[in-house]
């Protein structure tokens, strides 16, 4: 991670792993994303479509959000499937200008749904096409979802976590950069994480347990993490925590909404 602050604990732990896709996005060129935009990413866009193809090998996948067409969509989500199947071409392409999910089943294999309304409805759909199969969701995406970045995941839908400190409950930020990382955490003790930075974190989200100053995690979407640490709130919305990666401090930007709880 070359351009991400050392601030490592359980979220930043996404960070150091390869990304979910074989073909690398846009380069980073000092001061903007492919030398045309400043700022951090993480906004959606309009009349885009999202595309995913997979692979014969177990696990092997590509997906792309915020393309053209469809095609190009299909075209390049192909490319990235095959980068990660040896090179091969994948058996299965398909695009979407709404949301998609893609679960692998305990066997290996992968499973997917597409033209959801929400990425809550991509979750839901996803997991339900399983079969009583104790399948794990990798990925929720939508189409005009910024490309340059892993796709976030929803609040886990359907979900109820541990206990939750109201104190951490809201979003929360790490400022990179540019860019930042993002961190929701409910009411009902679930939580997502995502990263609006050029530092190939992936996405993920699970179940978040805090009181007394002591927190742990576990995620059951995306990334897969288990960990767990020491936290102290230093104001209203500033928070210092510990981890098995070290110490980092989170600021708060929002305030938990109705539909979070």
């Amino acid at each position: 991670m070359k351009h991400a602050r050392a601030i490592f604990f359980s979220i930043v732990a996404a960070s150091v792993s390869p990304p979910l896709t074989g073909r690398a996005e846009p380069a980073w060129c000092g001061k903007a994303w492919a030398c045309d935009t400043v700022g951090q990413t993480g906004q959606e866009a309009s009349g885009k479509f999202a595309g995913f193809a997979l692979g014969f090998d177990k696990g092997a996948y590509g997906a792309v959000t915020s393309q053209a067409t469809s095609e190009d969509a299909q075209n390049r989500a192909g490319s990235k499937c095959a980068a990660n199947n040896r090179n091969r071409q994948c058996d299965f392409l398909a695009a979407t200008a709404t949301c998609f999910g893609i679960a692998q089943l305990s066997t290996g294999y992968l499973t997917a749904q597409k033209d959801e309304p929400t990425r809550v409805a991509a979750w839901t759909q996803t997991l339900g096409g399983c079969n009583g199969d104790n399948c794990r969701l990798l990925m929720t995406a939508c189409s005009g979802d910024d490309s340059r970045t892993s796709p976030p995941f929803p609040l886990p839908p359907n979900v109820t976590g541990g206990k939750i400190d109201p104190a951490m409950v809201g979003t929360w930020e790490v400022p990179i950069n540019p860019g930042r990382w993002v961190w929701e955490i409910a009411p009902n003790g679930t939580y997502e994480f995502h990263t609006e930075a050029p530092d190939g974190a992936q996405s993920h989200a699970g179940m978040i347990v805090s009181d007394d100053g002591v927190w742990t995690l576990n995620s059951i979407a995306g990334y897969s993490d288990q960990d767990g640490g020491t936290y102290l709130m230093q104001g209203p919305d500033t928070m210092a925590m510990t981890g098995k990666f070290g110490f980092g401090i989170w600021r708060r930007v929002k305030r938990a909404t109705a539909s979070s709880q």
